[in-house]
Parts: C-alpha cells; sequence; structure tokens
C-alpha cells in the first residue's frame, strides 16, 4: 500500500467554528442547514463565493499546520496527491454514537478535483483548502441541495499521498471468484478524464485463466514533471483565483507512440498478479472491492502499489454482455474503436472494392474497408457495423448512431479475418467483434424512450439542439424539452430517398420531381414535430472522398460547387421552397464548408430570386469549420451570414492536419490548444458582429468538460446527437451554475 496521511472531517469543522460569520446565513456552521433556492444562479453563486473566501483566509489549526510539517518529510516522492474522502451519514447527524450507516453518493466526484502539488507543507496546506472549496462551489451545492443532502451529513476526509512514478496504472474491480482490470501507460489521470479507452482484462480467479482482454485506444499518457511545480509556499492562499494555478501546475498529456498504443500495456502475469492482490482484499473485507494501483518498473513483476482500496456492494465494470460474448463465443476475431453503442449477433457480410455487387440482406453485419456516402443506405438494413477505416466522427458512424445501430471503427484487417456468412458478435460498447456459437440467440432489447423529465431547457440559458436526419427519430424528440434541430444532415437525410441509386441518377429530368418530392416530404416530417422550434438544414456537402461516385464531376466540396453545378443548389432550394409553401416557416438553410464572401453572395442572390428572403424570411447561417473563416468571419456576415455553426469535426482534421477518418492512430483532438483558440475567437467574433453562434460537432459529446468552456464563452447554442441530450444537458447546467471566472 501505498503511504500517506489523512486530514479529517474534524479539522475542516474546526476551521468551519474558527470563521466568524458576518452573515446570518452562515451563523451555526456546520449544524445549520443552508436553504437556497437552486434555480437562483446569482443566490448560488454569492453564496459559493462567500463560503469560499472564508475558507481560503481562515487559518489552518496550529496542530495541523505541525502535522503537516512533521508529514511532508515522511512521503517519499516530490510530488503529492491530494484527493477527497466523503461518507454521507444517516440516522441523527447531532449524535455520532445514533449514527446509523455511511454511503457514498452515485457521482459525488464530479463535483471535486483532484490536486497534483510539490511535497511542501504550505503547497499540501492550500491543496486542501482547494478540496473544501469544491465542497462549496455553486455546482456542489446545488448538487447536494438537490439531493436532500445537509452539511450536517457530509463527512469529508483529505487523503495525501505522494505520486509515483508509475509505469502503468489503472483499476479493477475484484470478489473472491473473478476480477475485471483497466490498466493505461503512466499516471492513471487519462481514465479520470475519459481521454483514453483502458485496456481491459477479465480474469476467472478459480481456474487462474484469463477470460477476455480487450486492447484500448490509448493515444496520450501522464507522467510527472521533471521538476516540481513553483508553488506559493503561503498557508493564506486565495480561493478567488482559479485554485490550480495556485496549487501546481497542472500534468499535460504526452503523445504515446504507436508501437505502444498497439500493445497491452500488462503482461498475463502482472494481470493475474492484480487479480490475486483483489481477491485478497475482497476475502478480507468480506466483499467486493474496488481498487486502484500503479506500477513501478522493476525486475519485480509484484512491484503493485495501492493507491485506493474501496468496498463495493457491486461489480460495476464487470458488464454482463462481455461475460455472455466470453462463454458463448469461439474466439476474438477482430477490435476496433467502439463507436455506436449496443450489440449484435447476425450473419456477416462482406463487402470489399472486389465484390461484384451490392447484395445486402436486411438483418446481417455489414463488414467493410470504408463505408462511402452513396452507400449509407445499407445501414437501414443493418444489424451492425465493422469498417477498417473510419472514426467516431465519420459520416457512417453518425448515421449508426442516428439509427442505433452497433458500430466499430478502425477494425484493422476486418475485412480479411471475417468472412462472409460468419455469425459473429459485435459489441459496440466494447469495440470487439468475436465468432459467436450458431447456438446462441440474441434478443434485441426495445430501445428506451428518452425521459421527459431529464431534460428541461427551461432551467438553461444556453440553448440544446440535436443533431438529427432520420425521421424514424421523430418520436423520440418529441418527448425532449429541446429548442430545435441544431444540424440536419442533407446527404443523410437523402439517404432514405436515393435507394441505393447514385444522386446524379436522380437530377435527371424524369426523376428531378421525384427526389425534390421526397426530399421536402421528408423535411416537413421534421418542420411539423419541431412547431415553432427552428430546423437548421445544411444543404449538400459533397466530400471529395465520394464526389466521383455521386455526382460524377471532378473533387470539388461545399459551397464552392455551387457555383460551379448551380442546379445542383437549385434543386435544394426547390426543396425548401415547396416546404415553405406547406406553411413551414421554422426551416432555415445552413451553407456547408464555406470559404469566401462570394459563395453566401451567390446563395443569397438565388434564393432571392425564389422569393425565400421575403416574408418570414429564411435564415442563412454557415458551418464554421474551413480555418479562413477564421479571418474573413466580418467579410462573410456582411455578405449575408446570418449566424454560424461551428463544425469542430472538420475544423479540428483541417486546422491540425489530421483525417478524421484515421483519428485511432493520433493523439490530436478539439482539445488541442489550437482548436480550443479557434472555437474561442469564433464565438467572441459571433458576439462583436451580432450573429448566432452554434457548435454542432463532436466535440461536446466527445470530450463534455468542453462544455464548461463553450458557455463560459458564450456559446449560444450546443447542438448535439440524440443520446446525448441528457448528459449535454446536464453540462451545461453545471456549467451554467458555477461561478463566473
Amino acid at each position: 500500500m501505498v503511504s500517506g496521511f489523512v486530514v479529517g472531517t474534524d479539522v475542516l469543522k474546526t476551521v468551519w467554528r474558527s470563521i466568524e460569520w458576518t452573515d446570518p446565513l452562515f451563523a451555526d456552521l456546520p449544524n445549520a442547514s443552508i436553504r437556497l433556492q437552486i434555480k437562483d444562479a446569482r443566490q448560488l453563486q454569492a453564496v459559493a463565493q462567500h463560503i469560499r473566501q472564508a475558507i481560503a483566509h481562515a487559518p489552518l489549526p496550529l496542530v495541523t499546520l505541525q502535522a503537516l510539517q512533521a508529514s511532508t518529510g515522511l512521503l517519499a516522492s516530490s510530488n503529492v496527491l491530494i484527493r477527497p474522502s466523503l461518507t454521507i451519514y444517516t440516522g441523527d447527524v447531532r449524535n455520532s454514537s445514533q449514527l446509523e450507516s455511511g454511503f457514498e453518493p452515485e457521482g459525488w466526484t464530479g463535483v471535486f478535483r483532484e490536486v497534483i502539488c510539490a511535497n511542501e507543507d504550505g503547497a499540501i496546506a492550500a491543496g486542501i483548502k482547494s478540496i473544501w472549496a469544491d465542497l462549496f462551489s455553486a455546482q456542489s451545492l446545488f448538487y447536494w441541495q438537490k439531493l436532500g443532502i445537509s452539511l450536517q451529513q457530509i463527512h469529508l476526509a483529505v487523503l495525501v499521498q505522494p505520486v509515483l512514478a508509475a509505469t502503468a496504472a489503472g483499476k479493477a474491480w475484484a470478489n473472491q471468484v473473478s476480477s475485471t482490470i483497466e490498466a493505461v501507460p503512466g499516471l492513471g489521470l487519462p481514465i479520470d478524464r475519459g481521454e483514453v479507452l483502458p485496456d481491459t482484462y477479465q480474469v476467472d480467479i478459480a481456474t487462474g485463466s484469463m477470460q477476455a482482454q480487450h486492447l484500448g485506444w490509448k493515444t496520450v499518457y501522464y507522467r510527472l514533471p521533471e521538476q516540481p511545480a513553483c508553488l506559493l509556499p503561503s498557508t493564506q492562499v486565495d480561493l478567488s483565483a482559479k485554485v490550480p494555478t495556485l496549487i501546481a501546475q497542472e500534468l499535460q498529456p504526452w503523445p504515446l507512440a504507436l508501437a505502444d498504443q498497439t500493445q497491452y500495456t500488462l503482461n498475463a502475469a502482472q494481470v493475474m498478479t492484480l487479480a490475486h492482490l483483489g481477491k485478497a482484499l475482497s476475502e478480507t473485507l468480506d466483499s467486493p472491492v474496488e481498487i486502484e494501483w500503479a506500477w513501478l518498473q522493476t525486475d519485480d513483476i509484484s512491484n503493485f502499489w495501492l493507491t485506493h482500496v474501496a468496498a463495493r456492494s457491486n461489480q460495476p465494470h464487470q458488464s454482463q454482455p462481455t461475460q455472455t460474448i466470453t462463454s458463448h463465443s469461439t474466439n476474438l476475431l477482430v477490435t476496433g474503436l467502439p463507436t455506436a453503442s449496443g450489440q449484435a449477433i447476425a450473419p456477416a457480410v462482406v463487402l470489399t472494392s472486389q465484390t461484384p455487387q451490392l447484395s445486402f440482406p436486411p438483418g446481417t453485419i455489414l463488414v467493410t474497408n470504408t463505408l462511402p456516402t452513396e452507400h449509407l443506405f445499407l445501414l437501414r438494413h443493418a444489424a451492425a457495423l465493422v469498417t477498417e477505416q473510419g472514426s467516431p466522427t465519420s459520416h457512417a458512424a453518425i448515421l449508426a448512431r442516428e439509427l442505433g445501430i452497433p458500430a466499430i471503427t478502425a477494425a484493422t484487417n476486418a475485412t480479411q479475418h471475417i468472412q462472409s456468412g460468419t455469425l459473429i458478435w459485435v459489441d459496440g460498447n466494447q469495440g470487439t467483434v468475436h465468432q459467436a456459437n450458431p447456438s446462441l440467440a440474441l434478443e434485441h432489447p426495445s430501445p428506451l424512450a428518452p425521459s421527459t423529465s431529464a431534460v428541461d431547457s427551461a432551467q438553461i440559458k444556453t440553448q440544446l439542439m440535436v443533431n438529427l436526419s432520420q425521421p424514424e427519430k421523430l418520436a423520440q424528440v418529441r418527448l425532449q424539452a429541446i429548442d430545435g434541430i441544431g444540424l440536419l444532415r442533407s446527404e443523410l437525410l437523402a439517404m432514405g430517398i436515393l435507394d441505393g441509386l447514385p444522386l446524379h441518377q436522380w437530377l435527371t429530368p424524369s426523376r428531378k420531381p421525384d427526389f425534390i418530392a421526397g426530399m421536402a416530404s421528408a423535411l416537413e416530417q421534421f418542420a411539423a414535430t419541431m412547431g415553432t422550434r427552428p430546423v437548421y438544414y445544411r444543404s449538400l456537402d459533397l466530400a471529395s472522398a465520394t464526389n466521383s461516385h455521386t455526382t460524377g464531376r471532378s473533387a470539388l466540396r461545399g459551397t464552392h460547387r455551387y457555383l460551379v453545378d448551380p442546379d445542383l443548389f437549385d434543386v435544394q432550394l426547390a426543396v425548401l421552397q415547396r416546404v415553405r409553401q406547406a406553411g413551414y416557416t421554422n426551416v432555415h438553410l445552413i451553407l456547408p464548408f464555406v470559404r469566401s464572401p462570394e459563395e453566401v453572395e451567390y446563395c443569397r442572390q438565388r434564393m432571392a430570386n425564389l422569393g425565400l428572403l421575403e416574408s418570414a424570411p429564411m435564415q442563412v447561417w454557415i458551418m464554421a469549420e474551413v480555418p479562413s473563416v477564421l479571418f474573413v468571419l466580418p467579410e462573410l456576415v456582411a455578405a449575408g451570414a446570418e449566424g454560424i455553426a461551428i463544425g469542430s469535426n472538420d475544423l479540428t482534421q483541417l486546422l491540425l492536419g489530421v483525417d478524421r477518418d484515421y483519428l485511432a492512430v493520433t493523439p490530436y483532438d478539439e482539445r488541442h490548444p489550437a482548436v480550443q483558440r479557434a472555437i474561442a475567437q469564433l464565438i467572441a467574433q459571433a458576439q462583436a458582429l451580432g450573429i448566432s453562434c452554434s457548435i454542432c460537432g463532436q466535440a461536446p459529446v466527445n470530450h463534455p468538460e468542453l462544455v464548461n468552456q463553450f458557455v463560459r464563452w458564450g456559446i449560444n447554442t450546443i447542438s448535439v446527437e440524440l443520446d446525448a441530450v441528457e448528459s449535454t444537458y446536464q453540462a451545461i447546467l453545471q456549467a451554467e451554475q458555477l461561478p463566473e471566472g
């Protein structure tokens, strides 16, 4: 076990009692209950700031300071980790002898931040106070009040441990018969932050065998800085500033070498050592256990350090689908990126460039190298999707999530390892494809309807919309209290109209009226469902990878194609005109991949010719995804752009020179400083120019921690996929409750 010491909850209570409160609202802390109007953001922030400032300026008890000075020399590390340990007690909270029991509330870790700082008593004191301050943040007060938990019930201790120079780290869940282990190179921070998918191992302790192992998606790792951070050695810490800048420089991720990304973090002997450690702890505590561990590089494979052990009533990370796979399948065929959740068992149909023709029976699993736009219609009949190329931001992945079918991308050599007709099990949660036992039948559960009470957009200032292109999902949208449809991708909507034929065949004089009627009818369903709420329709963006198949023309993309091929834009304007004539004025246009003001002027002129800019004018927005928009946005607004929709997927790849279909081999994503600065600049420019600004890429879904940034910068709208609405709503709600600054 790693050494360390605990600052008990009694120290916090002593500090509470030492504060001379001038406001009667806080006079009897911690014995009194603070009754807050949690829907009043200003009151919540004011109360949080008042308490945090008082804690920041309160001196620590002398005995605590002396203990800190004595303890720092006992921790054999230049850096320490300061983390909260929380228990909520029931029973008579005024009498410790009558406390009935304690528990950890679900999700409480989301209101605290762990702190890494230098092993100095002043820095540690500042870190302890920052943990206490998190207990009284606006977000935290909202959380306790919402759960009906009073301050008297909250017992917060602070654990101080040395930070080990770990070669690998992770978590484990164990009982006396089985163990599930997660592992990543370096420190364990990227697991907690959701920046990687760790390697996972499942062990049957009774037989001493590895039941299953899954290679994760590890593109970054964390290590200790070569030099300790420069810290303030004062116990009088002003928490009105950002705490992390006063505690320590935050550890930064380092790119993981490609060779290490494709190797397992632990070998079999190390996995079994951890599993037996978990079993021994489970026997000692007579309960399943959750473990956090670190491994230091030595010749001794048993050189594991346990940094945290807690008794648990269950083993949450040992998922039933994986257990079922291992007992009913013959072997693991391929692994890839888990892209759309769910699981399916069905015969495989392998489509390659050598496949003479598209023959795809409904209810089978599509396995292919890549899925171009003109073949997306196949997904409407597929049980699951496995592709060798692509990423979670590819159009195929986006459509799979809309349709609710499991999908795995970046599954290397899938078309070679899987043969057509083979019964396979696709697990979109784990990113694995197994050969399934023919005697196994899979029950397909009906999708759960979204909760009608989980999302209430009236409670947030930032608009929350959905990205949706499939009419069959509109029944679910009706149950969501959202502000509209922020992105309707016309390419995916057209998929149901094209029926497998290339678009240029539908634009012939004989077929064009049917295409216009079909698109208009589908679009009217969206408009009718939304009522007065807006629907932002993005016109066709034919990417270069599929242009030759789709239109038979040269490689052009975005709005510029309309200048070269006016008929392509005019047929979409005919669709919008029919929708308007049917009485729906809530449909607006987003122009794709805009590069220049001339493109906006051209499109607006053609819209004006059809009367679309007259009474109840149609708004004209542009996608902000080409970096040139950062430099010419004022000119684009002058040309008629009335709003921008930030496409973080394309913006990221164009700024960083990466391909969205090969993100599995790059450590770069929307969190890169260049991308973050670009988004912040676009939001600021939109505010200065008086136009609306939305973000509709995968950034807020893949990295929900960025939502706080977007809200703080002043984003007007966040638009996400349907299955991410509830989590994004919660992220927005928390971000808006946080004190400014």
